[in-house]
């Protein structure tokens, strides 16, 4: 994952301004430290590539920040995220309660709306689908945990209830998820 969409960073920043407020989102971004900064201070356009650098030092300075080195919050921003993304990428599915749409539309949507790597969708059958995530490159696992929080609550906010995601197998560059519902 030598890059990131916009999109990624925008929603990390947004999660920091949201559930702290305005004033730590500068602090923040002003006490990162990566090479050309200034491309996180202009605009950031939500398709445009950056490089996955600057999510790798948002994450790990959110890690030390504000999640208190529990890396599993990263899910908690994945949930976020989905009631921030899905309203306007997917209503379609959460109006007609179509959980399994939901999922195969992000596996269509997931290189514009994240970027590099692929994303295949299998239904086994109407409540219980695998999700495959070849990210390319090495991921961090915050990074999988954040996109299997806006999977997980996707489904939820598509119909699904008792929404259970099980990895079938992970290696650091490839990850197979089970996800089904009651």
């Amino acid at each position: 994952m030598n890059t990131i969409k916009g999109l990624v960073i925008l929603t990390r920043f947004d999660y920091i301004e949201q559930n702290y407020d305005r004033q730590q989102l500068v602090e923040f971004i002003d006490a990162l430290q990566v090479e050309e900064k200034n491309q996180l201070i202009q605009p950031i356009i939500i398709s445009k590539d950056y490089r996955a650098a600057f999510l790798t030092a948002i994450d790990e300075k959110m890690l030390h920040e504000f999640f208190e080195e529990d890396e599993s919050r990263f899910l908690e921003v994945g949930i976020w995220n989905a009631h921030k993304l899905l309203p306007r990428y997917s209503q379609l599915y959460i109006d007609h309660r179509n959980p399994g749409g939901f999922l195969r539309q992000m596996g269509h949507l997931r290189k514009m709306l994240i970027g590099p790597g692929m994303m295949e969708v299998r239904e086994i059958d109407s409540k219980i689908f695998r999700i495959n995530i070849d990210y390319g490159l090495t991921y961090s696992e915050s990074v999988r945990l954040s996109e299997m929080g806006v999977l997980q609550e996707g489904c939820r906010m598509c119909g699904a209830d008792g929404v259970e995601m099980n990895i079938l197998s992970q290696d650091g560059v490839f990850v197979e998820y089970e996800v089904s519902w009651d």
